[in-house]
């Protein structure tokens, strides 16, 4: 199944934003998030200033987070 994006890690954030989206609206505060997308959960974690898609993605995400008291982000290898 193709993402929505030619970049997998851009489908990749929007699945984070998404999965953390659920989680806020079941009352779940504390989580860690897994995802074997290395690009991805770098960019998420270390954050820096991109005028782009990619960057407003960012920013989406670290709006979010700041709603929840304790989100870790976790780069997992994909199992072959």
């Amino acid at each position: 199944m193709a993402g929505y994006f030619r970049e997998p890690h851009l489908d990749e954030v929007v699945a984070i934003w998404e999965a953390l989206s659920w989680l806020r609206s079941m009352g779940i505060d504390h989580e860690v998030v897994e995802s074997d997308c290395k690009e991805a959960i770098i960019a998420l974690n270390t954050p820096a200033e991109h005028n782009s898609e990619f960057g407003a993605m960012i920013r989406d995400y670290l709006r979010i987070k700041a709603k929840f008291q304790g989100i870790v982000l976790c780069w997992v290898r994909q199992c072959k």
